[in-house]
């Protein structure tokens, strides 16, 4: 991680493991001892920080990990449909 974005890891917790169709991701939960990003030429093309709550495009593996029941960063899918119905009645 260090490499990528300058961050040091303080803390890691492994979650699960993610099959995508095309890459197998190794899910952690890391804690970083400092919070500033300094992105390495050639590693990463952008980093954000991301609160869950303002709308970002992105890969649909992404969604699935977070909002998955091990890590709980975003609402899962049946939640949100649950809630729909609830709300809006369909």
């Amino acid at each position: 991680m260090v490499e990528e974005t300058g961050l040091r890891i303080k803390s890691s917790t492994r979650v699960f493991n993610h099959e995508g169709q095309s890459q197998s991701h190794r899910v952690c939960i890391v804690q970083a001892g400092n919070d500033e990003i300094k992105l390495r030429d050639g590693e990463l093309d952008y980093a954000v920080w991301w609160d869950g709550k303002e709308s970002r495009k992105s890969l649909d593996s992404a969604y699935k990990i977070l909002s998955h029941r091990d890590t709980g960063f975003l609402p899962r899918p049946s939640f949100l449909k649950r809630l729909l119905k609830k709300v809006v009645g369909k």
